[in-house]
């Protein structure tokens, strides 16, 4: 005796046109731009934007996305997740103008990605044009991103973040806003409106460029902070880090004001500063400068805002005010200087080695 199979007439539906529902490949849950949309891309997702995930795992996006306005986020996750870009674009409708300083755009209550708790995990892809920042989250990883055109910050974290490999361009806030023990690696953050890179304490970036930004290129007020192999150029300040902080192998260059300005107790070597609109490099009480350049800035070479100051190995030329500088707070160290053009030295200092100011072997 023959059976047949009835069924209802919505699941005939759903296998003969195909569900949007996203599936999963190898334990990776898709989202793409068909069912956030129509059905929502899983279980706890509506349909409509935000894409809403609520549960913890991996994801990836097989579409661009694009929600349809500034007032909502293009994913939000209330759970610790891994999200895979895949190389598409999560884009919204806003608009900008202006550069650096000037730069403006279209503001809004989206995010491109909201990332609420838990140490995420987002990269391959570019996040660009939302009315708030490009990714807001807590902590975790980002990598190999685009975060562009942004009425807030590229990212915005408010713990320890990872970024590695990411391009930072044009966003009305800063470039990316990292929390304390953040690090940031192979990093180009260009014509932000804010910071180009604004680092919390204990942060550490390598091989960071930072290009014509409204505020300072690389800012670390809170101290502690590490930088190696960067360059500032054409920003407001070049550098501004807070006490017991460390900069090496570092170029400023063009800055409106600052080349480099660190607090006291700084460690700042193999380094150069040229042609900035201020000071070439500050430094704060009981800092150490060693094997460092400074020359063609508007005002000093070398300004130290505080004594004991340890100069070694430096050279200064042709700068508008003295080749170093420290008025107060008690005598520096000079020793294996070269300084030259104009006034060389102003303030108490202490002499050891081969000094060579204007040709003299003893600095004024």
């Amino acid at each position: 005796m023959s059976r047949s199979l009835s069924l209802p007439a919505s699941v005939v539906v759903l296998v003969l046109l195909g569900s949007p529902l996203a599936h999963a490949v190898d334990g990776v849950l898709e989202i793409n731009q068909t069912c956030a949309e129509q059905t929502g891309c899983f279980p706890g997702d509506a349909p409509g934007f935000p894409v809403e995930i609520t549960v913890e795992g991996a994801y990836r996006l097989t579409s661009n996305l694009a929600p349809p306005t500034l007032a909502v986020d293009g994913i939000t996750a209330s759970v610790v997740v891994k999200i895979d870009l895949n190389g598409f674009d999560v884009k919204g409708p806003g608009t900008c103008s202006g550069f650096g300083a000037t730069r403006n755009c279209t503001n809004g209550a989206g995010a491109g990605i909201r990332l609420v708790s838990g140490a995420n995990v987002v990269g391959n892809g570019a996040v660009r044009f939302f009315g708030d920042d490009c990714i807001a989250m807590a902590s975790g990883r980002l990598h190999d991103v685009l975060l562009a055109s942004c009425g807030g910050s590229g990212v915005e974290a408010t713990d320890a973040v990872a970024l590695d490999g990411a391009q930072l361009l044009f966003n009305e806030g800063d470039g990316a806003t990292l929390g304390r023990g953040s690090r940031a690696t192979d990093v180009t953050t260009q014509g932000n409106r804010g910071h180009g890179l604004s680092l919390g304490a204990s942060s550490q970036a390598r091989d960071v460029s930072a290009l014509s930004n409204g505020r300072a290129g690389i800012e670390g007020l809170a101290g502690g902070v590490q930088l190696e192999r960067v360059a500032v150029d054409g920003n407001l300040n070049g550098i501004n880090v807070g006490n017991a902080s460390q900069v090496s192998h570092a170029t400023a260059g063009f800055n409106t004001a600052i080349g480099i300005a660190m607090g006291a107790g700084a460690r700042l070597s193999d380094s150069t500063a040229t042609n900035n609109g201020s000071v070439g490099m500050q430094v704060g009480a009981r800092s150490r400068v060693r094997d460092a350049v400074s020359n063609g800035n508007t005002t000093h070479g070398f300004l130290g805002l505080g004594g004991q100051i340890f100069y070694t190995g430096v050279s200064a030329d042709l700068n508008g005010g003295s080749a170093i500088d420290s008025p107060v707070g008690g005598e520096s160290i000079l020793q294996s200087v070269a300084l030259t053009g104009g006034t060389t030295i102003s303030g108490p200092f202490t002499e050891f080695g081969l000094n060579s100011c204007n040709g003299s072997t003893t600095c004024p």
